[in-house]
């Protein structure tokens, strides 16, 4: 097997700083590639993006963004093409990059090179932080008892995409991180002259409850926060009767240093509750924070969150993104976190650190329990909130936090406190009876799964699905969600657009005979979102189900779950997960972006991808999902006027329907517990001829023209993901 399969292209370059590559014989196959030229650019790094043509059934154009790294007149990169493609274009802010380049080599990595470049990245990663290799070994054993050999295999052949993602997020992270820091602390005078400036002056009461802590690393942790610019601050250290005598000396041997550290000592062990409860009883400040022993605030923490109260000074709760301080001392594994996001917090503790809360609520909220010790937290956390409206909550969109790793700390290795999922489980269950959400607690692949009880009886779902001719695709669509369905209540409307062939035609008529089916005639040129509000304004349902002609039915609960999240309060519109047919993800939720309008959650990644935070595993708040399987309330649809039939006929009218149901008050959210198969685009052909293209670009500048700033920063996202890192969501 050769090492690699080189492709030798030629270059034009055009003078709107595309370059185009030519010479391609044959469309390349989806891989691992690696590119390389000479260049007369300066050594460095130069963000580009790399079009192409898919050749797919939709044919639709991809880009990939890649780092070229220039050293000594050569350029290379390593990149990912996640499906077969052709026509390459490069597109450059740096001229000098191509100046003077005839050619390129692009070598596509066997899949031997594949695997064994992943294998190695995710060891080297590993011995990065020695205390892990255990975990990493106990993972591939889970695989290969669970889906053999071949399963582990598949994972590795699966990871170069996920490996480049990830490895590229970790490594500008951390030349990132080194950066930042220098210019927090440069700019001290300054933001500290700022921070005496500000009309409200938050004192902060930092907990802290220890036990045996490592005294290098305490110190570190007390220090960290005696570097705050805010100087509105108190320490309240509460020892729970540490076993090693030097914790109390060290104590107070700070506390002599810091008029502003306050301590006191337990007499027995309570463990972590009861201990942070005894520090609670030291604050006096008006706000709240947490800290753990061994962690570390940044210098400019409580400046960021005193002037995020400045600005929303009806907040109760702010919170921050964090990172991990690795084994060596590096800051690494970034936390780039969602505005508030109420669904994603019932499925796991995403705002985990650093939070800050008024000292009143948690008095209100009865403080720490102990029977939820390991995630108290989480519990104390999930009383907070419930106490308070969406608008009292605010996300810092900066690394203000970070997090220790360790072999016992959950903060890599989740399975050192196996109680901590218990008392998660229980907190939540809890949460959900106080709060009168009808249902049971489920744990799913480490992240927890609300299931709503559905009403009795259940509402009436009108399934309505847009169609013409392509047979073998609706009849597997229809037959999927009659014979694996296990909702009781739902009729199916197909909207016909004018099919012809008679094999179809007789296929609706006695579908429709034995009472499958009702079906709408509605010709006429393709518009998608006529064809569904024709749909919708014929159904009897009081939730509709918008389906496309080319999904599949794979497992029987999908519509119960869609149904069910859909008439939790404040909820909208629901998405589900899924998957092309070789069972990679299709649509995970769709992030709004300023230059392409949206881009679908990491499409083309493994199916079993977890992505960031496990993120792509729980259910959230979304800013849109995919109109090839959607549930919404038909009373909603119409509110808000259905799908735009005059400016989105065929593009986009997803995304401006989620965004109307939003500015209407309404969440939007993805659930990955109903899944189904994507044919995506089959039953419409290829997507990119000129008079297609042209309705797409259309219909991405009306977009623009109509939500504006809402495209900039998509809340529900990675809003504090600095944008010299490139994007996290596998675009």
């Amino acid at each position: 097997m050769r090492k690699f399969a080189t492709t030798r292209l030629d270059v034009h370059e055009h003078e709107d700083g595309v370059v185009e590559l030519g010479g391609l014989k044959r469309p390349l196959p989806r891989g691992l590639y690696r590119i390389a030229f000479r260049t007369d650019a300066g050594d460095g790094d130069h963000l580009v993006e790399l079009g192409y043509a898919a050749t797919g059934l939709d044919n639709r154009c991809g880009v990939v963004r890649l780092w070229i790294r220039c050293a000594n007149g050569r350029a290379a990169a390593t990149f990912v093409i996640p499906e077969e493609a052709t026509d390459f274009r490069i597109k450059t802010a740096d001229r000098q990059l191509f100046a003077g380049t005839q050619q390129v080599r692009l070598a596509r990595l066997s899949s031997v090179v594949s695997k064994l470049a992943s294998l190695a990245y995710r060891a080297s990663s590993q011995l990065s932080q020695p205390s892990q290799l255990p975990r990493l070994a106990r993972d591939a054993v889970g695989i290969v008892s669970r889906h053999g050999i071949g399963g582990l295999i598949r994972a590795v052949d699966a990871s170069p995409q996920v490996m480049l993602v990830e490895q590229r997020i970790e490594q500008r992270y951390r030349d990132w991180a080194r950066r930042e820091e220098s210019r927090i602390e440069a700019g001290r005078e300054q933001l500290e002259a700022h921070a005496a400036a500000l009309s409200l002056q938050p004192k902060f009461s930092i907990i802290m409850p220890v036990y045996n802590p490592p005294p290098d690393v305490f110190r570190e942790a007390v220090e960290s926060v005696r570097r705050q610019f805010w100087p509105h601050w108190e320490l309240c250290i509460a020892d729970d009767a540490s076993s090693d005598m030097q914790v109390r000396s060290l104590i107070e041997a700070l506390a002599a240093e810091e008029p502003r550290i306050k301590a006191v000592f337990r007499d027995r062990n309570g463990h972590i509750s009861e201990a942070s409860n005894s520090a609670l009883a030291l604050a006096s400040g008006d706000w709240l924070g947490f800290l753990d022993q061994d962690d570390l605030l940044a210098p400019n923490a409580l400046y960021e969150i005193a002037r995020t109260i400045n600005a929303h000074p009806q907040a109760k709760l702010v919170y921050s993104d964090e990172d991990m301080i690795g084994e060596r001392g590096e800051r690494c594994q970034p936390r780039f976190k969602p505005d508030w996001n109420l669904d994603l917090m019932l499925s796991s503790n995403f705002i985990n650190h650093l939070w800050c809360v008024r000292t009143s609520l948690v008095s209100e909220a009865g403080g720490f329990r102990r029977a939820y010790d390991g995630a108290q937290d989480y519990d104390l956390l999930l009383r907070v909130v419930e106490r308070l409206r969406p608008g009292q909550i605010e996300h810092v969109g900066k690394v203000l936090y970070h997090w220790r790793m360790s072999a016992t700390s959950i903060a890599h290795n989740p399975e050192a406190k196996p109680y901590t999922r218990l008392s998660s489980e229980r907190a939540l269950s809890d949460y959900c009876h106080r709060n009168g959400l009808a249902g049971k607690v489920r744990l799913t692949d480490g992240s927890f799964h609300v299931v709503h009880a559905l009403p009795s009886p259940p509402p009436r779902v009108s399934i309505v699905i847009a169609t013409r001719d392509r047979l073998e695709l609706l009849d597997k669509c229809v037959t999927s969600i009659r014979e694996k369905t296990d909702y009781p209540d739902y009729e199916i409307i197909v909207v016909d657009n004018g099919s012809r062939q008679d094999a179809t035609l007789a296929w609706l008529a006695r579908m429709e005979a034995e009472g499958a089916i009702r079906t709408l005639r509605q010709d006429g040129e393709f518009n998608y979102s006529a064809l569904n509000n024709a749909g919708v304004a014929a159904a009897e349902g009081e939730i509709v189900a918008l389906l496309n002609n080319d999904m599949e039915v794979i497992s029987a609960g999908w519509l119960g779950e869609m149904v069910a999240v859909c008439l939790q309060p404040g909820v909208g519109v629901v998405g589900a997960k899924l998957y092309f047919p070789n069972g990679t993800i299709q649509h995970a939720g769709i992030t709004v972006t300023p230059d392409k309008v949206s881009h679908s959650w990491f499409s083309g990644f493994p199916g079993d991808y977890r992505g960031p935070q496990s993120r792509l595993m729980r259910r959230q708040r979304v800013s849109a999902v995919i109109g090839a399987c959607l549930v919404t309330h038909r009373a909603l649809y119409r509110e808000v006027g259905g799908l735009d039939e005059i400016d989105f006929p065929v593009d986009y009218n997803d995304v401006d329907y989620c965004l109307k149901v939003e500015r209407a008050g309404h969440r939007v959210v993805f659930t990955p517990h109903a899944e189904l198969i994507h044919h995506e685009s089959a039953s419409r052909g290829k997507h990119v001829t000129p008079a297609k293209a042209e309705s797409l670009y259309r219909a991405m500048a009306l977009m623009k023209r109509k939500w504006g700033d809402r495209l900039n920063v998509d809340p529900w996202s990675t809003p504090g993901m600095p944008a010299e890192l490139g994007r996290i969501d596998g675009s």
